[in-house]
């Protein structure tokens, strides 16, 4: 008999390919655009990409800004930082990367794999402060969306990963004690912190080999490890 019931799954960065995905949507925006028109160079344009976005998702998973204020700050804050101003086409940008984004379909190695092999012994949900359309675009397009009994998104539960109240929301919704499930995912902060606090146990995804701060029940480097756990 498995402990657990219910494997709780993250997505962006741990099935998701998010840097991959990301990157390829930027090439799309630096070209249709023409952003090198504004003598934009597209590797300093994606650094800069990163580092904004990472700190406006930081600020948003502690709940100090909105969906609606990553969407319409991002390109804006990308703009400034080569002394260009342009709301219009910010928001144009914005737009389209938005609705091209969440169409890529590049996955983590190893996820359709270890997918098929959970999916034979457990139920699985995808638990992630993505905003909802954008997740199921991604779960869609990337053909994995039926491996998922529930998606629960900040959105659709009110709550943002670390409150426990959104892994509460989940265990609800499956109907499971926290010693039923297992979290997966790659945020120290969000996923694993969440889990820990919740009862739950986690498995920290870390290809990058990070230090542990938080003491998930399990490290992993790569998601085929998944078969030595669970």
């Amino acid at each position: 008999m498995h402990k657990y019931k219910y494997i709780f799954f993250d997505l962006d960065h741990t099935l998701w390919d998010y840097e991959k995905n990301s990157k390829t949507t930027l090439k799309l925006v630096y070209d249709h655009f023409q952003l090198f028109n504004l003598k934009i160079d597209f590797q300093r344009f994606y650094k800069t990409f990163k580092k904004v976005n990472n700190k406006l998702w930081i600020q948003y998973n502690r709940r100090e800004i909105s969906q609606q204020d990553i969407r319409t700050k991002r390109f804006v804050e990308i703009f400034s930082q080569f002394n260009l101003e342009n709301k219009e086409l910010c928001l144009q940008i914005s737009n389209f990367y938005m609705e091209k984004g969440p169409q890529e379909i590049g996955l983590i190695s190893g996820t359709i794999s270890i997918l098929n092999y959970l999916a034979d012994k457990y139920k699985m949900l995808i638990l992630t402060n993505g905003f909802e359309h954008t997740q199921h675009t991604k779960l869609r397009c990337t053909n994995i969306k039926d491996y998922f009994h529930h998606v629960v998104t900040s959105e659709n539960s009110g709550f943002v990963k670390p409150d426990t109240a959104i892994f509460d929301f989940a265990l609800n919704l499956c109907q499971i004690e926290p010693q039923h499930a297992i979290m997966i995912g790659d945020n120290l902060q969000t996923d694993i912190l969440g889990a820990k606090n919740s009862g739950i146990d986690s498995v920290y995804f870390n290809p990058d080999y990070r230090q542990d701060t938080i003491g998930a029940n399990y490290n992993i480097s790569s998601l085929h490890q998944l078969s030595d756990i669970l």
